[in-house]
């Protein structure tokens, strides 16, 4: 069982020896997100609108790659620095066939009643950082994830709910806030992560 008191003082904990690179993290976010926004808005209607849209979303998944691996190596007390944003390890194609198949079923569970894709969400949350530290493949990756969080299913439950909805506040917030949230809300899901999987392998 995780004791949730433990879980969020660790996690604070990593949060003020990280503070600073978070810090920075969340300024370049913006900086990303507002020079996306013109863009996007100088190619509206324009020749060159799909090229940019196409360019938005390849550096959008290389950065969301980046964070997951910035995410798991403060997580794993690993090193780490910016460019860690920017290098894919060779996983990027294999995260965005594994990410279109997680949002499709998400979208799919929740056209069925909501509560099928909130379920979905949660059993395959862990695949981003199952596939960054075993090189599995897409669907290797997402059962792996169904199996872990299997053991400890109500905890991960509960926890992701609450990231869930710490990220949709900041998505209200003009979706500025999404750029403050993400950060911390990825860190909190490595570690969970990590923590169900030393309890997954002390168990075998």
């Amino acid at each position: 069982m995780i004791n949730y008191s433990d879980f969020i003082k660790q996690l604070f904990g990593l949060y003020k020896k990280h503070y600073k690179f978070i810090i920075g993290l969340i300024i370049f976010l913006m900086i990303v997100m507002f020079t996306e926004i013109m863009l996007i808005d100088m190619s509206m209607g324009t020749s060159g609108d799909i090229a940019v849209s196409i360019l938005i979303f390849f550096i959008n998944t290389v950065i969301q790659l980046g964070m997951f691996k910035i995410a798991l190596n403060i997580v794993n007390n690993d090193q780490y620095d910016f460019s860690t944003l920017f290098i894919t390890g060779g996983y990027l194609f294999n995260f965005i066939i594994t990410s279109l198949i997680y949002y499709f079923g998400v979208i799919i569970g929740m056209f069925l009643l909501i509560v099928p894709g909130i379920i979905f969400s949660v059993l395959f949350i862990f695949y981003p950082f199952i596939m960054i530290e075993k090189g599995t493949m897409p669907i290797d990756s997402l059962k792996i994830s169904c199996k872990l969080v299997k053991t400890n299913l109500w905890q991960t439950f509960v926890i992701c709910i609450v990231l869930y909805f710490i990220n949709y506040l900041g998505a209200t917030a003009f979706y500025i806030g999404v750029t403050i949230t993400l950060p911390f809300t990825l860190i909190a899901q490595a570690l969970l992560y990590k923590k169900i999987l030393i309890r997954s392998n002390n168990e075998k």
